[in-house]
Order: C-alpha cells, then sequence, then structure tokens
C-alpha cells in the first residue's frame, strides 16, 4: 500500500514536471521576435546612434574650448558683459523722460533684443526714473558660445507716489557669444526699503 502511494507521488510530479516544461517551451517560441521586430529594432539603434553623433558633433562645434575654434571666450564675455551693463544702466536710469524713452528705444533694442525694449522701454508719466545704482553681470558654465547663460543684476531709484523708491531686478539671460546678442531672457523682481551699498563686483 505505502509502495503504491510512493508510485502515484513520482507519477504525479513527472507529469507536473513534463507540463511545466511544455509550457515553457510554448512561451519561449511565442516570444521569439518576428524578423521584422529585430529589423525595427536595428532601426532605431541606428536612429539613435545617429542622434547620438549628432549631439557629439554639435557640443563639440559648440564648445568654446575646441582645439580648432579661434573664438575667444575672455573677449567675448567681456564685450557681453559691457553690453549688458550698458542696456541695463540705460533702461533703468538713463531714461529721464518721453523724449529718451523715443530716441533711447533702438539703442536698447541693440543691447538688450527687441523683446525686453518692447516691454520695458514704455514711457509711464506717473514713474520716473532717478538714477541706475549698479549693474553686475555674471556667468555659468559655459559649454555652448551660441546659448550661454548669464545672470545679471542692477538696482536703480524710481520716483512714484511722491518719494524715492529703490528697486532691484535681476535678469537670467540666454546670451550668443558668438553673435554678441540676446536670445531670450526672464526677470526676476526685487523692492528694497533700502538701497544696497554696493562696493563693487568681483569680476
Amino acid at each position: 500500500m505505502k509502495i503504491e502511494n510512493e508510485n502515484s507521488i513520482e507519477r504525479l510530479v513527472r507529469i507536473t514536471l513534463i507540463c511545466a516544461v511544455v509550457i515553457l517551451g510554448l512561451i519561449c517560441c511565442l516570444n521569439i521576435p518576428e524578423k521584422k521586430d529585430i529589423n525595427g529594432i536595428k532601426n532605431e539603434i541606428v536612429k539613435t546612434d545617429q542622434q547620438i553623433r549628432s549631439m557629439k558633433e554639435k557640443v563639440r562645434t559648440n564648445s568654446p574650448i575646441r582645439q580648432d575654434n579661434s573664438f575667444n571666450l575672455i573677449e567675448s564675455e567681456t564685450n557681453c558683459q559691457k553690453k549688458i551693463k550698458h542696456g541695463l544702466e540705460l533702461t533703468f536710469g538713463g531714461l529721464k523722460n518721453k523724449d529718451d524713452f523715443t530716441k533711447l528705444k533702438p539703442e536698447v533694442v541693440d543691447t538688450m533684443g527687441k523683446k525686453f525694449a518692447n516691454f520695458y522701454c514704455i514711457y509711464n508719466d506717473g514713474t520716473k526714473y532717478l538714477k541706475n545704482d549698479f549693474v553686475d553681470v555674471y556667468f555659468s558654465d559655459i559649454d555652448n558660445i551660441h546659448a550661454a547663460e548669464v545672470f545679471a543684476f542692477t538696482q536703480y531709484q524710481v520716483r512714484a507716489m511722491g518719494k524715492n523708491i529703490p528697486i532691484s531686478i535681476g535678469f537670467l539671460i540666454d546670451y550668443d557669444l558668438e553673435k554678441q546678442k540676446v536670445n531670450n531672457y526672464k526677470s526676476i523682481t526685487m523692492k528694497t526699503n533700502d538701497v544696497i551699498n554696493y562696493e563693487g563686483s568681483n569680476l
């Protein structure tokens, strides 16, 4: 009786194992990719490889430190700083009256771009620009001379509602160092109760 039970258990185990092997074999057969799927995967790999090569070439071409590049990074950064400094000093403190806004707007367009000039060079009789206290210009690490990230910060004073108001404003600027022009910008506005004691820049 005991031997018959053992034989039954062995038979059951053997049948279970055979079924498991058959099922695994079917799964493997079903998961074998068709030729068109393999070709599709190959095409995607080739396409990705081409995109990587293209991106590497773009980075190499736009790098300010590439060996075959005659681009002078230090000189371009200096010119950029001068241009942005002049543009912000002119916009926030140099435009004193309605005539200034009309006559000097083209100069602001030249230094800071049309988008910037159209937004900030709008005469408002209720607000008078008194003076520009200072402008600072900083660079992030530059890996693309056509899209350098620049941070500019300025403080100026306006006369509004019968009193002098110091205002600080910062700009994140996307700048093309080769063409020396502003691609785009974002502004960060702050208002202060006291004028910042400015003692110079580390630049």
